[in-house]
C-alpha cells in the first residue's frame, strides 16, 4: 500500500473519494475493479460480433465477482438471460447460444447449482417474495440483482426489472404511516429479505459441503468469510443509508417529503441509485460520511490482501484442492481464516456496532429484532 498518486483527481467513485480521503492505494482492488471492466467490455464485444440481439425484453445480466468490479484471474462468470416480458419458446435458444460462446472464448462456466448460466423471469423475481414460492435459487437471484449485478447488454430491462423489485419491498411492503410528519423510514421489508439472504447463504454452505463431497469447500468458505460477507454489507448499508444519512442529498433533492406516499416515493429513487453501486462503493461511501479514517484502512487492507491471495495460482488452488481433515495446519487457509478473515470480520463489528452511534443503534433496532 503506498500514496495514491492521483490525489488532485476528481474523484470517480466512492472508492475512489476514499482513497483520495485517506492517501492511500490499495492495487489488488484497483487491478480487480479494472479487470472486470476489460472483461465485461470482452463480453459484450464478444456478442455484439456473434449478432446477439436481445431486444426489449430480455437482458444478459452478469452476478458475482464480475458485477462487484473484483475480478480475478480465474473468476468465473456467473450470467442470467433475464426475461421480462411475454414467454417465447426461442429465450431458451438464445440462452443456450450465449452459453456456447462463452464457453469458446474459454470463460470460466458459472456453477451447477442452476441458479446462472440460464433464463429466469421477472414475474418470479419480483412476485414471488417469501411463500412457498419463493425458492433459493429465486431469491438468490432477486437480491444478487440488487447487490451485485452488472448487464452486458440489455441495461433498461435490467433496470426495469430492479425498480419493480423494489417497488415490491417499498410500497407494497409499506409500514402503516403515523401522526407524526412524514419521513424516510428503513424499508424492513427489504432489510428482513437481505438478513434472510445472508443466512440462507451461509446454511447453504454447509449444504454444499456436505453433498459435494468438500469439493472446493475451502475456496467457499473464504469466499463467505470476506466477499460474500462484503455483499451483506451492501444489503445493510443500502437499507439503513436514508435514515443514516438523511441530509445527504440523494435522501432530499426533493425537499421534505409532504406525504408519506411522498416519502416512499422518494426512499425507492434512493435505493435504485444506491443498488448500482458495487459493494466497495456503498462501503466506501458510509465510511467517508462516518469519518471513519483508520477503519477504512484496516478493512480495505483486509480486503485487498484477500483479492490479492484469491488472484494468485497457487494460493487459490490449495484452497480449491484442500481436504477438511488437513485445514487445521495449511498455511493458506491459515491466512484466509486466522488473519485477514478475523481482521475484516473485526472491522466490521467495530464499523456496525461500535464506530458510529446512529450506525450502531440501527444496526441493533432493524438489524437484530
Amino acid at each position: 500500500m503506498a500514496p495514491n498518486s492521483d490525489a488532485g483527481e476528481t474523484p470517480k467513485t466512492a472508492f475512489d473519494e476514499l482513497c483520495r480521503s485517506l492517501k492511500q492505494q490499495y492495487k489488488a482492488i484497483e487491478n480487480a475493479r479494472q479487470s472486470a471492466d476489460v472483461q465485461l467490455a470482452s463480453i459484450r464485444a464478444l456478442l455484439a460480433k456473434e449478432n446477439i440481439n436481445l431486444g426489449d425484453t430480455l437482458a444478459l445480466v452478469v452476478f458475482g465477482s464480475l458485477a462487484r468490479r473484483e475480478s480475478t484471474s480465474r473468476s468465473d462468470v456467473d450470467w442470467t438471460l433475464l426475461v421480462d416480458g411475454p414467454v417465447d419458446p426461442e429465450h431458451i435458444k438464445v440462452a443456450t447460444r450465449i452459453g456456447e460462446i462463452l464457453v469458446a472464448a474459454e470463460h470460466a462456466e458459472p456453477g451447477n447449482t442452476g441458479t446462472f448460466g440460464t433464463l429466469a423471469s421477472s414475474h418470479d423475481i419480483v412476485h414471488h417474495i417469501g411463500g412457498s414460492d419463493d425458492t433459493n435459487r429465486n431469491m438468490t437471484r432477486r437480491l444478487l440483482l440488487l447487490l451485485e449485478s452488472r448487464a452486458v447488454v440489455g441495461e433498461l430491462v435490467r433496470s426495469r426489472v430492479i425498480r419493480a423489485v423494489l417497488g415490491r419491498y417499498i410500497f407494497w411492503g409499506r409500514g402503516l404511516p403515523t401522526n407524526s410528519a412524514p419521513r424516510l423510514r428503513v424499508p424492513r421489508f427489504l432489510l428482513n429479505d437481505v438478513v434472510r439472504y445472508w443466512r440462507t447463504i451461509a446454511v447453504d454452505y454447509a449444504a454444499k459441503k456436505w453433498e459435494q463431497s468438500e469439493k472446493k469447500w475451502a475456496l467457499r468458505n473464504a469466499k463467505l468469510r470476506v466477499s460474500r460477507k462484503m455483499t451483506f454489507v451492501k444489503g445493510l448499508l443500502l437499507c439503513f443509508d436514508c435514515e443514516l444519512f438523511p441530509n445527504d442529498s440523494l435522501w432530499n433533492s426533493a425537499g421534505t417529503p409532504k406525504s408519506w406516499d411522498d416519502a416512499e416515493q422518494l426512499l425507492a429513487s434512493g435505493c435504485e441509485t444506491l443498488v448500482e453501486e458495487t459493494p466497495i462503493d456503498v462501503l466506501s461511501r458510509a465510511l467517508v460520511r462516518l469519518q471513519l479514517d483508520e477503519l477504512a484502512k484496516d478493512l480495505f487492507q483486509a480486503y485487498g490482501e484477500f483479492l490479492a491471495l484469491i488472484d494468485d495460482a497457487k494460493s487459490r488452488q490449495a484452497l480449491e484442492t484442500l481436504t477438511f481433515d488437513n485445514a487445521e495446519s495449511d498455511p493458506v487457509f491459515g491466512i484466509v481464516r486466522n488473519d485477514i478473515g478475523r481482521r475484516f470480520g473485526d472491522s466490521l463489528e467495530k464499523l456496525f456496532f461500535t464506530g458510529d452511534n446512529e450506525l450502531s443503534r440501527l444496526t441493533k433496532k432493524y438489524g437484530l429484532f
